[in-house]
């Protein structure tokens, strides 16, 4: 399970990557790795743009511009990968998120999850 110290270096690569970037498009291909049916989850996402990452504890806060974030707990054997579609993972991925400049590929999240929540519903789950 990544510990603080990897989260930590998660936001800030990813900041540098894809912080102030529109979401061109979403795949899932693991439903239960989200927490809404994949249809409406890659539809809310897609043209969003992703204004900072957070990281609180063991998650990553992804705030996008409508408002809503992006809650990411990778628990025991998450991974998280940025790169090309040549440069994709060869392990299963279970999200993959376009951005222009590359993709963000979420992989082992049979434990974990990235959920789209509102900042209510964020704080809510980041309080239990």
């Amino acid at each position: 399970m990544p510990e603080w110290p990897e989260m930590e270096t998660y936001r800030g690569l990813l900041t540098e990557r894809i912080a102030g970037t529109r979401i061109l498009g979403v795949e899932v291909t693991r439903e239960k790795s989200i927490n809404l049916p994949a249809d409406r989850f890659e539809a809310e996402l897609t043209g969003q743009s992703v204004w900072f990452i957070e990281h609180r504890g063991k998650h990553l806060i992804f705030h996008l511009n409508n408002g809503k974030r992006l809650l990411l707990h990778l628990m025991l054997g998450g991974l998280l990968a940025f790169g090309t579609d040549q440069e994709a993972p060869d392990r299963s991925v279970q999200v993959t998120i376009r951005f222009p400049h590359g993709n963000l590929y979420f992989m082992g999240l049979r434990l974990g999850y990235l959920h789209l929540l509102s900042a209510k519903e964020t704080i809510a789950r980041l309080a239990k």
